[in-house]
């Protein structure tokens, strides 16, 4: 049986770390932007992302719509950290025109 702590704290700290990785994994592939770094970004959000609205409902000792909610909050959170790395990171959108 789990306790509350670990409930809450294993489900969190393993967001978190997914959370902190995604931003700090802007700056790694702002440089490489226009040679896939971009790409791998935006991939890797997805992943992340997709990791953080799992955990809830995976971890969760709760009634389903609570873990539901959860999930929806935590990709809200997941989505706002991916944007705001994206455009702190300066990460490229359009490498050349022509």
């Amino acid at each position: 049986m789990m306790t509350a702590a670990r409930r809450i704290g294993l489900p969190l700290a393993i967001n978190l770390v997914a959370l902190v990785a995604l931003f700090g994994g802007a700056f790694v592939a702002a440089p490489y932007g226009c040679a896939g770094g971009t790409s791998a970004y935006v991939f890797g959000g997805i992943g992340v992302v997709l990791l953080v609205m799992a955990v809830p409902i995976v971890f969760g000792r709760r009634e389903l719509g609570t873990a539901i909610g959860l999930a929806g909050l935590s990709a809200l959170v997941g989505l706002t950290t991916w944007i705001s790395g994206f455009f702190l990171a300066d990460l490229p959108v359009i490498c050349a025109l022509f």
